[in-house]
């Protein structure tokens, strides 16, 4: 029986990252939707509708989108700018939205599984390149594509220094004429090939940082000078070490450059690498072509597969805090600076840090034995947060749940349940936190 006097246990933060255990904290053992950085339990990031200037959303075209950009035009008499939807599907059909109703019309031919490349500010008459595998379909500001055609292109490149950089299978980078992206002739101040061969396995990725080139190997890094003539061009073998690198995960935030390997999460600063997030249980499978990346608001979101699925993982930039979510499918950031995805009823959204929409989350701690390794009657459970969610407590098979609201900050569960090791469970709704937990027990004799 239960003796003595009432002991009481508060966990002062949640996380579930493995570095926490031991702490007190309150630690997952399985998490989606809560976002645990500062010690609370609450939501993850939200989106808000891409509305129209009618009000109403944009939608997507139908098929499996796997790109969605944004294009703004300038009006030369109000030099104010309209925006229409450009939508990429998998089997490379590119779709952009009529000026005058807002209906898509394809202005591709199908190309299998390309990428995609958005000509930022002012340097090119072009608006944005369709990559594949012989083909680059570039989109010119009256919507027609002009077209290059190229064997065994990689469907990766980036628009630099007033050139198109494309890459080629499996190691070779081929670049454009300055201020002429369809012309890739071979000469020793206009367009080329580069070869690496001993970079580190195929190029998979490669990406601007910091006005400077960057090319991603399955095992290595070049930095590339490519300023100036093709003659002149450098390139640097950089330091790495981890696993296969993952190409699509790559990308450019504030701090750096993120990917995902094999072994991890790597932090890239234009030099070094670095391994983030070692207490987070990853486990890759390898790379699929539903593989997304982007960095957006201080935080790197990752989409890739497991064994169990496809898991998206957001984190914040130099931190080592983060969570998983199912709220955001397929996404991209759009070179205009917003990140965007689109629901299954093909309605767009703009991740936002408070948006008019988001996913509930769900938070499954491990046991534990609430500091003292001796069966115990749990009395009491005291919460402060605000909103409401529903506590589901286990122990020994049983379990308890309950409805919660908090009133003035605060919410308050009585019971009488007996055990020595106990789990909690919470479903949030979007919007709610829980900033921490007491409990109060009996210990036995």
């Amino acid at each position: 029986m239960a003796i003595g006097e009432t002991k009481r246990r508060k966990h002062a933060t949640f996380s579930f990252s493995l570095q926490e255990r031991g702490k007190n904290v309150l630690l997952a053992k399985e998490s989606v939707n809560c976002d645990c950085r500062l010690g609370s339990l609450k939501s993850g990031m939200g989106a808000t509708p891409l509305r129209k200037s009618d009000g109403s959303t944009h939608t997507c075209p139908e098929g499996n989108v796997t790109h969605i950009v944004i294009r703004k035009d300038l009006d030369d008499e109000t030099k104010t700018y309209t925006e229409r939807i450009g939508a990429l599907t998998d089997e490379g059909a590119f779709f952009l939205q009529s000026a005058l109703d807002g209906e898509f019309t394809q202005i591709t031919v199908n190309v299998f599984a390309p990428g995609i490349v958005q000509f930022a500010g002012t340097d090119s008459r072009y608006k944005l390149a369709v990559i594949g595998e012989t083909m680059c379909a570039f989109l010119r500001e009256d919507d027609s594509f002009d077209l290059a055609m190229m064997d065994g292109m990689s469907r990766i490149g980036c628009f630099f220094a007033h050139r198109m950089f494309i890459g080629v299978k499996p190691s070779t980078l081929t670049c454009s004429a300055p201020e002429n992206v369809q012309s890739f002739a071979p000469s020793i101040n206009d367009g080329g090939l580069i070869r690496f061969p001993n970079a580190g396995g195929m190029m998979v990725a490669m990406q601007v940082y910091e006005e400077r080139l960057y090319l991603f190997f399955e095992y290595g890094i070049l930095r590339v000078d490519a300023k100036g003539a093709v003659k002149d061009f450098k390139a640097e073998q950089l330091p790495y070490t981890g696993g296969k690198i993952y190409g699509k995960s790559v990308c450019a935030g504030v701090r750096g450059i993120y990917f995902l390997a094999s072994d991890g999460v790597y932090h890239f600063d234009g030099k070094w690498t670095k391994r983030v997030l070692d207490g987070f249980v990853l486990c890759p499978k390898g790379e699929t072509l539903l593989e997304s990346s982007a960095a957006f608001a201080g935080r790197v979101f990752l989409r890739y597969e497991t064994d169990e699925g496809y898991k998206t993982l957001v984190f914040y930039e130099g931190e080592e805090s983060g969570y998983y979510t199912d709220f955001f499918p397929i996404f991209n950031k759009d070179d205009g600076g917003k990140c965007l995805f689109a629901e299954p009823d093909r309605k767009i959204y703009e991740f936002s840090e408070r948006g008019e929409k988001g996913a509930d989350g769900s938070f499954s701690s491990e046991e534990t034995d609430l500091g003292t390794g001796v069966r115990k009657t749990l009395t009491n459970l005291y919460f402060t947060g605000r909103g409401s969610f529903t506590l589901t407590v286990k122990t020994g098979g049983r379990k308890l749940v309950r409805e919660l609201t908090f009133q003035e900050g605060r919410a308050e569960v009585r019971l009488s349940e007996s055990g020595e090791r106990f789990s909690f469970d919470f479903a949030l709704p979007y919007g709610s936190e829980v900033s921490s937990m007491s409990a109060a027990y009996l210990p036995f004799a």
